[in-house]
């Protein structure tokens, strides 16, 4: 029987591979629609902010998905349709759809309610909270980009950004744009002095949601019309464009390594691509009878949280397919593998012996272990076809890969 090796790292599998369901919370007893759900910056929390009547802002544990805190929106407010946390994990915002923003104080043991703040617009659909400073940003139906200073609720800019409603806002990591998208199609990228840098064309329905990749060199939008693309943040200009399906895409989000795009779709299914080739990782059935509205990436990239159309609120351990980060291990010249059809072996290079390594499953079961010889790894003959995580470890770093065994 022989062997047929490939390395391939984060992405570059076009074969499944499980995710792992870790539990499930229905956010209302009616089921109604899950608009928003977001991780605390610590991880230990999800929040979740639904439809109405009532709206409920809940926050779960990420541990057992056991609800910790229950608030029942005034009959007053409306629907909730965005929630995050700012970056310092003090505040937790959530806007509401009639155009007020709900500000809690999330650093006492039970969150309390401390500041609503009216934005002056019948509806609004977003929000996000600039990275290490206390500020966020909302728009709504009016067409306005509105930052606010979060401990005060004091109006920081007010920009009349668009002549349709705002559905989607997001800063850049670095804190000098900020980005919004419209149900008329466009995406214009502002800085936060409120002078416009770029208008974005090319989708044919409305957007969705908006996320700048970690070095802030991308913008990636989703929209009604079934694709994502990508834009270069220096030009303006389209890279590309992901089809993700012939359902509209919800939202969409990038794990903090900026290696993977996670996206929602009303044919239910979630998917997950390479963030650099912009290939189909994985997909999964959210629940044949509802559709994903909403989703967040935990900050290390590990889980993956989402909102459903009945009122789910769902926790995924997709590590196996986002943790596994090519980063170069100082002591090892190169990671190219020579795939032979007869030789069960993998060549690390040169300057590569007394490495060790872990052959596992895709959901962490180590199967073995050892030492590279003469710079190359034996793989066992008793390793069944399929994928598997390939750990490599030096004096300095670590790198984990893909590897595809198929025997013939």
């Amino acid at each position: 029987m022989k062997f047929l090796l490939n390395l391939l790292f984060i992405g570059m599998a076009t074969t499944s591979v499980a995710q792992q369901l870790e539990w499930t919370a229905l956010a209302n007893p009616d089921s109604l629609q899950v608009n928003a759900v977001a991780f605390s910056t610590d991880n230990a929390k999800v929040v979740s902010a639904t439809n109405c009547h009532p709206a409920h802002i809940r926050l779960y544990n990420t541990t057992n998905g056991n609800q910790t805190w229950d608030y029942q929106v005034p009959n007053n407010l409306m629907c909730q349709m965005g929630i995050g946390f700012s970056s310092d994990g003090k505040y937790l915002a959530s806007v509401e759809e009639m155009g007020n923003v709900i500000i809690f104080d999330y650093s006492v043991p039970i969150p309390d309610s401390v500041n609503t703040i009216s934005m002056g617009t019948n509806y609004a659909f977003s929000i996000d909270f600039a990275k290490k400073k206390k500020k966020f940003a909302a728009g709504g139906s009016n067409g306005k980009l509105q930052t606010y200073h979060v401990n005060t609720g004091v109006l920081d800019i007010n920009i009349n950004a668009h002549s349709s409603w705002v559905t989607a806002v997001c800063y850049a990591s670095n804190n000098s744009w900020i980005a919004s998208g419209v149900n008329d199609n466009k995406i214009k990228i502002w800085d936060t002095m409120g002078n416009l840098l770029f208008t974005l064309n090319g989708h044919s329905d409305d957007i969705t949601s908006l996320r700048f990749s970690p070095d802030n060199a991308r913008l990636f939008s989703s929209s009604l019309d079934n694709t994502v693309k990508v834009w270069n943040t220096s030009t303006g200009s389209l890279i590309h464009t992901i089809v993700v399906s012939n359902a509209d895409v919800n939202a969409l989000d990038i794990t903090s390594n900026g290696q993977v795009i996670a996206t929602a779709s009303k044919d239910s299914l979630l998917r997950l691509f390479n963030a650099n080739t912009y290939t189909l990782i994985d997909s999964f059935l959210q629940d044949h009878k509802c559709f994903p509205i909403c989703l967040d990436f935990s900050t290390d990239g590990d889980k993956l949280v989402t909102g459903t159309s009945n009122g789910l609120t769902t926790l995924y351990n997709v590590a196996a397919l986002t943790s596994i980060e090519a980063i170069e291990i100082s002591d090892i010249d190169t990671m190219t593998i020579y795939p032979n059809p007869f030789v069960n072996e993998i060549f690390l290079g040169r300057r590569a012996s007394g490495v060790q390594y872990q052959i596992s499953t895709t959901l962490g079961e180590v199967l073995y272990t050892g030492k590279s010889s003469n710079s190359s790894i034996t793989v066992p003959s008793t390793l069944s076809s399929g994928t598997y995580l390939l750990t490599l470890t030096s004096k300095k770093n670590q790198q984990r890969s893909h590897i595809i065994v198929k025997k013939h």
